[in-house]
C-alpha cells in the first residue's frame, strides 16, 4: 500500500506529523533560488516525505503514539520501550542535510547525519 493509497483521515495524521518533523514543502524553497535550484529542493523534501511516510505506514499506531518536543533544530522524547532520544537536526547548509540529523538515545550518540527516516525507524524499534 502507498501513502497516496490510504484512507483520507490517516493520510492527514500521517502527513501533520511529517511536517512536525521535515516541515512544509513550501519551507524547503530559498528566495533567491533560481528554478532548476526550486525544482531539485522540492524533489529531494519528496523523496524525504515518501521515506518518512514508508516509517509511519510501516508502525502504525505505534508510531503515530510517538510524541516529542520540538525546539527547533532540537527534537526529543521516549521511545515506546521507555529511552530518552534527541534528535539534532543537521543546520541544511547543503541540500541533502536539511534531511539528516544527529540522533541520541539514553545520552548515547547513535548516528550523526543519519536520514531522518532512519532516525525514527532506529528510535521506534529501540
Amino acid at each position: 500500500m502507498t501513502f497516496a493509497e490510504l484512507p483520507r483521515e490517516e493520510r492527514t495524521e500521517i502527513r501533520e506529523r511529517i511536517e512536525a518533523i521535515i516541515g512544509k514543502k513550501d519551507d524547503c524553497v530559498k528566495s533567491g533560488m533560481d528554478i532548476s535550484q526550486r525544482i531539485k529542493a522540492r524533489s529531494q523534501y519528496d523523496k524525504a516525505f515518501e521515506r518518512m511516510a514508508k516509517v509511519y505506514m510501516k508502525h502504525g499506531a505505534k508510531a503515530l503514539s510517538l510524541h516529542f518536543k520540538d525546539e527547533g533544530w532540537r527534537k526529543s522524547g521516549v521511545t515506546p520501550n521507555g529511552k530518552k532520544w534527541a534528535l539534532e537536526m543537521n543546520n541544511g547548509m547543503t541540500d541533502r542535510s536539511r534531511y539528516c540529523g544527529t540522533l541520541w538515545i539514553d545520552g548515547e550518540a547513535i548516528f550523526t547525519s543519519g536520514t531522518l527516516d532512519k532516525s525514527f525507524e532506529y528510535i521506534l524499534n529501540n
